[in-house]
């Protein structure tokens, strides 16, 4: 598989990418920020990939929290397994799923990261993914997605050679904000963040009290 394919390339690039912008443990820690990340909580990383996001929430939530990523890419999670090792914390969780059929009850997290996961999934696939997301967060729980934004009319060059250069095709709807009425279709949306100077928001979202998922 293409994923497992660039597994050994992955941690390289993404330190790489945010270097720029103040190194990828700080832009990462800022996303748990927005997400409202603390001890205790029980955090779900979708499309983790190597699994440092997951790690670091494991940090934040601690011994009595609990932190699960899920990637569908061996490749991925077998590094994830090795980093979580030979740091020797306390190890997150790792398992291989697809995110649009998540192997988890219903209710049983407190918040959903998805960080530069959404894009990679296939439109229709994504809105299963997003309401996978919503049945496994307790009400009230949220939803932290960190992902291309949507482009105002005439929008960003530079973000449009990126998804045309290297991001599927499906990828460009992000630009036209589908991803946020899919989003907004289920959850409340509270607010967007930007992140890498613009070049990703942060959008986040509430399950609300009472709500369904339509």
């Amino acid at each position: 598989m293409t994923w497992d394919r660039i597994a050994p390339l992955y941690d390289p690039g993404m330190k790489m990418l945010m270097l720029p912008f103040g190194g990828e443990r700080k832009t990462r820690w800022r996303f748990l920020d927005a997400a409202g990340i603390v001890e205790g909580m029980r955090v779900l990383d979708v499309c983790c990939a190597t699994g440092t996001l997951t790690r670091l929430a494991g940090e934040r939530v601690g011994p009595g929290g609990r932190a699960v990523g899920i990637d569908w890419a061996p490749g991925m999670l077998s590094r994830a397994y090795r980093a979580g090792a030979a740091r020797q914390k306390r190890p997150a969780e790792f398992v291989c799923a697809d995110a649009a059929q998540l192997p988890f009850p219903d209710a049983c997290f407190d918040c959903v990261l998805a960080f530069m996961a959404l894009h990679e999934i296939e439109t229709a696939a994504r809105t299963e993914a997003v309401r996978e997301c919503h049945r496994v967060l307790t009400t009230g729980g949220c939803l932290a997605v960190a992902d291309y934004p949507a482009l105002s009319s005439g929008g960003s060059l530079l973000l449009k050679m990126m998804l045309k250069l290297f991001e599927p095709g499906w990828a460009a709807d992000f630009l036209r904000g589908e991803h946020l009425k899919v989003i907004g279709s289920m959850f409340a949306i509270e607010q967007t963040i930007p992140l890498l100077d613009t070049i990703i928001h942060i959008t986040v979202a509430r399950k609300a009290t009472g709500g369904r998922c339509s």
